[in-house]
């Protein structure tokens, strides 16, 4: 076999190894670059038992942190009406300047209350990625229970 009978076998053989390879690689990434379910990603926060905090019945009403780090906003079931307002963020604090990325207020609202919210319950199962906080805007009359997990 002459020289140009080798050049033509090792140009084939390399053809073969990058066409076998190149479909190696799509059908392996095919099997990992699947959609994840949003309660999946969150680890093992999705299969967890819901934890709850009541609010003060007396008029100490007090913007908090509930959670840190991720979670899922449950529901807030409001036990008493009366005339407090209140958020929730998906934040460690309300100061912008103190949260590890600027953002504004509206972005990382979970959920407003306004006064004289009606009794009931109130269904979200929202996630959220850096806290959980009760933002207090006005009043203090007012119980309800808040759950996250």
């Amino acid at each position: 076999m002459n020289k140009k009978g080798y050049g033509i076998i090792i140009i084939m053989v390399v053809a073969v190894l990058v066409v076998g390879g190149t479909i190696g690689y799509v059908i392996q990434k095919d099997k990992t670059d699947k959609v994840v379910p949003e309660e999946e990603t969150m680890g093992s926060v999705g299969n967890l038992p819901y934890r709850a905090t009541t609010t003060p019945e007396d008029l100490t009403w007090t913007d908090q942190l509930l959670d840190t780090g991720a979670g899922v906003l449950g529901s807030v079931v409001i036990t008493t009406s009366g005339d407090l307002a209140f958020d929730l963020l998906k934040a460690t604090t309300t100061n912008d300047n103190l949260r590890t990325t600027s953002v504004a207020t509206s972005s990382i609202l979970l959920a407003s209350f306004p006064a004289d919210t009606a009794v009931g319950t109130y269904t979200f199962d929202v996630s959220y990625s850096n806290g959980l906080y009760l933002d207090v805007k006005s009043g203090t009359l007012c119980t309800s229970t808040i759950t996250y997990k």
